[in-house]
């Protein structure tokens, strides 16, 4: 039988340190764009993510392409803030259809389509619980399998 025993504490570390550097990123981004243009709506997060998804990796719209050519930085408000403002400065039209991407903003329709889709959805709690993002069910679910399987381990070496 092996005497090696499962670092719980580590993995517990590691998961919430992963998580909540996603969460921050992804949480903060909607409502800061809303505050700092002067949104009458918070945009759904598919205005910078792709295909559902909010987790890292995923911030790959036109949009968001902008955003980063403009130094965006993850989970960095401040960085988002010189970055709109750049896309406010240059006009931006990142679908290019004639309209910039934050009079789109502006108007409630997505900067990434040239038809102008509406970007003002239906209620959400915010990105970290869309699909793809970490839950605090989720992080709760992974602690709780952590902590069996490391007593499972020591059952198993007694």
């Amino acid at each position: 039988m092996s005497t090696h025993r499962f670092p719980l504490p580590a993995l517990a570390g590691l998961v919430v340190a992963t998580w909540s550097a996603s969460a921050l990123a992804t949480s903060s981004f909607p409502g800061e764009v809303q505050n700092h243009l002067g949104l009458s709506y918070t945009p759904e997060c598919s205005v910078c993510h792709s295909g559902g998804q909010t987790g890292s990796g995923t911030a790959n719209t036109p949009f968001a392409m902008s955003l980063k050519s403009r130094g965006l930085a993850p989970g960095s408000t401040s960085s988002l803030d010189t970055a709109l403002d750049a896309l406010t400065a240059e006009n931006t039209d990142s679908d290019h259809d004639g309209l910039t991407d934050v009079a789109e903003l502006a108007k409630g329709t997505d900067p990434n389509v040239p038809e102008g889709a509406d970007v003002v959805g239906p209620p959400q709690y915010g990105c970290a619980v869309s699909p793809g993002g970490a839950t605090t069910l989720d992080l709760g679910a992974l602690l709780g399998l952590a902590l069996v399987a490391s007593r499972l381990r020591r059952r198993a070496a007694r």
